[in-house]
Parts: C-alpha cells; structure tokens; sequence
C-alpha cells in the first residue's frame, strides 16, 4: 500500500473518536479526540499515539477470549510468556476448558476449547485459529469483534497488509511507550 494522504485517512478512520491524534507541528498540544475536523485536515505531520500489543492489559486479553469463545460470563486467568500470552478457563460443568493463546507479535489469536478425560478416552480437543488480525478467518464474527474491541482500546494493528512496523515508517503512527 502506498504511502499517500488518501490511504492514511482511511487508516486513521479505523481509530475515529478516540484521543489518539498528534500533529508534529503542534508537539505541546496533547492527544486529542480523532474527530471529523481533524479527519478533513489529515496531512503529513498527523500521527497517531497508539499502544503495543505487547503491552495488552489482562482485561482486554480476558475480553477478547469471551469474545474468541463467546462466553461472555466464564473466568479467565491469564499467563504470559515472553513472546506468547494464554487465557484460560478451569473445566466448566460439562468438561470444557475454553483457551487462546496470543501472538502478539504477529496480531495472532488461536482458540482452543479441551474436552476432559471420559472414562477409558483420551483428551479432546477442539482448536480455530481465529487469523492474523489483518487476514481472513475461520469465524468471521468473532474476528471481526476481537479487531473492533483492540482497535476501540488503542492498540496498533495491521490494517490492510500493511504491518505496524510499516505504519510507524510512514509516520501515521508512534507507539507509547510501556
């Protein structure tokens, strides 16, 4: 995708009414609401300030899970390794253990739901990668709620092919720092 004032508009209506908008000329001002004037004057010096993936709060990796499994009403707890994040839920009632993993690298978010051990059979297990967040998916609703919800709470996505890592070299975006 090209670099061009059309292109990042179209970008930065992804993030529309939300405090996440700069302006290099005016680096004293604070972030400010995204809102229909800003949009009309989008110019090469707006960036917007969005956070990491790597730095999700456990809250909206437990949402996007209830979101991953539509299970709005079970626990989650949440383990994170260096490079992957988990949430997970005990065994429910009937036997099912609701899990994802995220990549956050990579925008990536696999769900998995585990049968328990029935008498004499093994372990089951049920797993959907629910897609980087920039390609297709195998469940489109629930790909589509997990996008809407990150981008509502101001992480940085890809969006169209266009990595995160290619949206800071075109200046459209700064991380904040952790």
């Amino acid at each position: 995708m090209e670099n061009t004032l059309e292109n990042k508009a179209k970008f930065f209506a992804q993030y529309f009414a939300q405090v996440v908008y700069n302006n290099r000329n005016y680096p004293e001002e604070k972030t400010q609401k995204l809102d229909s004037t800003l949009m009309s004057y989008t110019d090469k010096y707006d960036f917007l300030t969005l956070k990491t993936l790597l730095s999700i709060a456990d809250e909206d990796l437990i949402h996007v899970a209830r979101l991953a499994h539509e299970r709005p009403g079970h626990d989650f707890k949440v383990t994170r390794n260096k490079d992957i994040f988990y949430v997970q839920t005990d065994y429910d009632r009937v036997g099912i253990n609701y899990f994802i993993s995220m990549m956050p690298r990579y925008a990536s978010v696999c769900a998995t739901m585990n049968f328990a051990k029935y008498k004499d059979e093994g372990f089951k297990s049920y797993t959907i990668n629910i897609g980087k967040v920039n390609l297709s998916s195998e469940r489109p609703i629930a790909y589509i709620a997990i996008v809407d919800y990150l981008r509502s709470k101001g992480y940085a996505l890809p969006w169209m092919g266009l990595s995160v890592e290619k949206q800071i070299e075109y200046g459209w975006i700064k991380l904040k720092e952790a």
